[in-house]
């Protein structure tokens, strides 16, 4: 995997190789300016909230989103809404 050329820990690479049968990364290839990460975080777009956060860099691994493990950009869409649809139904 070449994660481990990324500085990705045994652990995480083994836990990515059980969990995500790809054993794909995803990389952080662009990075929002402040105030677009203001307007994606206000308008509910995904990452809009950690790119505001200044949580997210260029060239970070994104191994995870809410504890569950991701490998592929359609993962990360299905947990954020998720997250999204938890949040509209409590309000």
């Amino acid at each position: 995997m070449q994660a481990r050329a990324h500085g990705l820990s045994s652990e995480w690479v083994a836990k990515l190789a059980s969990e995500c049968p790809k054993q794909q990364i995803l990389m952080v290839k662009r990075v929002f300016s402040k105030a677009a990460a203001a307007a994606a975080a206000a308008a509910g777009e995904a990452g809009g909230e950690a790119a505001a956060a200044g949580e997210l860099k260029q060239g970070d691994m994104l191994l995870s989103v809410d504890g569950l493990s991701v490998s592929v950009p359609a993962d990360v869409e299905h947990i954020v809404q998720d997250i999204l649809d938890q949040r509209l139904v409590a309000k």
